[in-house]
């Protein structure tokens, strides 16, 4: 069943979190597992994406639905819980991918420890 599913490509909901897949394939990066569960030190929550192994996590926040102040603030304390349950968390916005890929990526490549090759 594992093997089944990891050839399946990944449940994604959104054209950013494809545009942010693509983006980690084509840099060469490990593909984390997408709209996952994981433990906030209260409860369950979904993330968008996880790399189990290296305790990390990324939300994307397209700024159409996550630049109101409430969203802001909901998605500040989602990110505090995480940390605070010994989660590494990146919030990567649509105008980073669009905008400055190489440093996303640069920064992804750092925090899962991995060497880059010139």
């Amino acid at each position: 069943e594992r093997a089944l599913r990891d050839e399946l490509p990944p449940f994604t909901r959104s054209g950013l979190e494809r545009a942010f897949l693509a983006l980690l394939d084509g840099a060469g990066l490990p593909l984390p597992r997408c709209n996952e569960y994981v433990w906030d030190g209260e409860k369950v929550v979904e993330v968008d994406f996880v790399w189990r192994d290296a305790g990390v996590v990324v939300e994307t926040d397209g700024s159409r639905y996550h630049s109101t102040r409430w969203r802001r603030r909901k998605d500040a304390e989602k990110t505090a819980k995480l940390r605070n349950a010994g989660w590494t968390v990146h919030r990567v916005w649509d105008a980073e991918l669009e905008g400055t890929p190489g440093a996303v990526v640069a920064q992804l490549t750092a925090t899962l420890g991995l060497r880059t090759y010139e």
